[in-house]
């Protein structure tokens, strides 16, 4: 693991020398064109990476670093020339097709867990815990309990684990953030924005919805994504599904409506906006789930998406299945770091 984490530390400095400047954002007019450049290099980055991490098992670290140098040069001057000839459509399809080859990884394996309630349950203060407190020091039992309820560990596909847990952030409102324990690459899936969906011709139906809500995200074309409520409405379907199981048993359908709210993917939600000393390692990129892409009802269930109102007839297309919000790592993330997400660019 320290091989591995040399390895990508070496990697973050080349990174971050060229994609983490302000001034880059100059270069394209647009923010979405600057972010999909991004996420194409990370991605080319990750698919490099993981190739690397085979070839670790039997070549040295060092004549590693050179190849990876040397590839890196390449990479430099294939974006130099990407600038000047301004290949936003070409490098948009290749986001989209290595970022569906993701998601179907990414469902498949929620799937064959059986899914995964990730979000953090509220406390259940019970009449005995009540006694115990009157027993006990209460920030202590109060500490104890809380870490009963975060930092369950959320199994990756590709070998690390996010977690759920109180943030880094020195400021008493940043409450929850999501931390990695393990390496991640860049150009690595790690989630969806979870929430409810609005399109851009009925939201000023529910102004209220937005009002003063902070949990809220939009894409390049308009449509937005409101995570405000989408853990206290999983809380509420979790009891639903509790008592419902125990007195009849469960229809299929209340199943399958259960189960958006057990993606532990649907977290992104939970990660914070940087602090000022530090750079977002993620980034959130436009995803449309479609039948074509995967068509398999039971992974569907997992979108951890619902749609505020019917689609308008502007925005209806028979092989979109879900507009959504996908969030992926720009920048390797190291064991123990926090991911964030700057919230200023809507992608």
């Amino acid at each position: 693991m320290q091989r591995i984490e040399k390895l990508v530390s070496f990697l973050t400095v080349k990174i971050m020398n060229r994609f983490g400047k302000g001034n880059d954002l100059t270069v394209f007019k647009k923010i979405r064109q600057f972010d999909t450049s991004r996420l194409y290099f990370a991605m080319r980055e990750r698919q490099e990476l993981i190739k690397i991490k085979e070839e670790m098992k039997r070549k040295p670290i060092a004549e590693i670093e050179e190849a990876l140098n040397r590839k890196h040069e390449m990479m430099v001057d294939e974006y130099d020339k990407t600038l000047a000839e301004k290949l936003h459509v070409f490098q948009t399809e290749f986001v989209r097709d290595s970022l569906s080859a993701q998601v179907q990884t990414m469902f498949k394996h929620v799937h064959a867990m059986g899914g995964l309630d990730p979000y953090p349950r509220s406390f259940d203060w019970s009449d005995s815990m009540v006694d115990k407190l009157l027993e006990k020091d209460m920030e202590d039992e109060i500490r104890r309990k809380e870490a009963q309820l975060v930092e369950q560990p959320l199994p990756h596909p590709d070998g690390f684990n996010l977690k759920i847990c109180y943030s880094s952030i020195d400021h008493p409102e940043a409450g929850f953030g999501v931390k990695t324990d393990g390496t991640i690459f860049p150009g690595t899936l790690l989630g969806f924005y979870p929430g409810t969906v609005y399109f851009p011709t009925n939201i000023k139906d529910h102004l209220d919805d937005f009002k003063d809500n902070n949990y809220t995200i939009a894409r390049y074309d308009g449509i937005c994504v409101n995570g405000k409520e989408w853990s206290r409405k999983a809380a509420e379907t979790r009891k639903h599904f509790r008592q419902a199981s125990q007195f009849t048993t469960m229809q299929s359908d209340s199943i399958r409506n259960f189960s958006k709210y057990r993606n532990p993917f649907g977290i992104a939600n939970f990660i914070n906006h940087p602090p000022a000393d530090q750079l977002a390692n993620v980034v959130c990129f436009p995803f449309d789930f479609t039948e074509s892409m995967m068509p398999e009802k039971e992974l569907q269930d997992f979108i951890p998406n619902t749609f505020a109102t019917k689609v308008p007839s502007l925005y209806k297309d028979s092989n979109v299945v879900m507009r959504s919000v996908a969030c992926i790592s720009i920048y390797p993330i190291l064991e123990g770091e926090e991911l964030f997400l700057n919230y200023r660019y809507s992608p």
